[in-house]
């Protein structure tokens, strides 16, 4: 068989009209042979820039910083900041990477995670009456170092470029 794609005109015949209202399994009324080519649908779109876990691990932050200050009873909650949370992608776990005043020493930081791990379950049923998504992720906690590594990488990172001197073409002025 021989199928030609039907252009939109303004006079049909009767056959190339009985062509045109044959429907493919999505309920369209493109022609047939358009059926051997794949169709472009919602699904096969690109993603756009930012992503469903990135804007879910906002909120997450947002409501998890309210119930730590508001309903959490532990002291140690009390200088505690939420650096980031990152969402897996079937939206199950949530990593939460905190850093906090009080915890300067690993084995303070130990004390706190432990301490929040076992919290997880509280806050995890918080977060849940207060957001209204069909499944509240799990809450993995973990200590962000980098704002402690951050200084020490970047005088690092200076002692490694040359100063103005150094440089070729420098007048050294």
């Amino acid at each position: 068989m021989n199928y030609r794609p039907i252009l939109p005109r303004a006079s049909t015949t009767a056959g190339e009209a009985c062509f045109a209202r044959n429907m493919n399994h999505r309920g369209s009324t493109e022609v047939a042979a358009a059926r051997h080519t794949p169709i472009r649908n919602k699904m096969t779109r690109p993603m756009p820039d930012f992503d469903r876990s990135e804007r879910l691990a906002k909120t997450l932050r947002r409501e998890l910083a309210q119930v730590l200050a508001a309903e959490a009873g532990d002291s140690r909650f009390n200088l505690l900041s939420i650096s980031h949370v990152r969402m897996s992608r079937d939206l199950s776990f949530a990593d939460i990477y905190v850093v906090s005043l009080n915890a300067r020493e690993s084995e303070q930081r130990r004390v706190l995670l432990k301490s929040l791990r076992r919290a997880a379950g509280f806050l995890r049923t918080r977060l849940a009456s207060r957001i209204q998504w069909m499944k509240t992720p799990t809450l993995r906690f973990h200590y962000d170092d980098l704002p402690e590594a951050g200084p020490r990488l970047e005088a690092l990172i200076d002692s490694l470029l040359p100063t103005a001197e150094q440089r070729p073409g420098s007048s050294g002025q």
